[in-house]
């Protein structure tokens, strides 16, 4: 009889032990990557996985040519390449412009490097430098 209590009782601590152990080893392979590189930026990408890694960086610049400003609606109109970053073939459209003292600096036929983003459901022209 006590030798099957025993054997009961050392197969319920191994059920027990078995996910604690795992847990160890987890947060041991975890550790290990630390040396290579600071263990909370290691950890953030741990946690949030690469699209988080990718929503931080900033949109690419891209190459186009003013169409048209319109002061008015604080809006720019840009023939411009394929806007990786919002799933965008090159075409010509509106944009509006996160900083109105933009369209005081460029004309229709200045070429221009932009960086657009969907905020709020409008894209917006969220970085603009003119080009040679």
């Amino acid at each position: 009889m006590k030798k099957s209590f025993f054997t009961a009782f050392f197969f319920a601590l191994a059920f027990f032990i078995a996910p604690i152990r795992a847990d160890v080893q987890v947060h041991g392979s975890h550790d290990s990557h630390s040396s290579h590189g600071s263990h909370s930026s290691h950890s953030s990408h741990s946690a949030h996985g690469h699209g988080a890694r990718d929503e931080a960086a900033p949109p690419e610049l891209v190459a186009g040519v003013v169409r048209r400003v319109d002061k008015a609606a604080g809006k720019i109109t840009l023939s411009h390449g394929p806007l990786a970053g919002l799933g965008m073939p090159a075409m010509t459209m509106s944009f509006r412009v996160k900083d109105a003292a933009w369209l005081d600096r460029v004309h229709a036929g200045d070429k221009v490097r932009f960086a657009a983003e969907s905020i709020n459901g409008a894209l917006t022209v969220v970085r603009l430098e003119t080009s040679e």
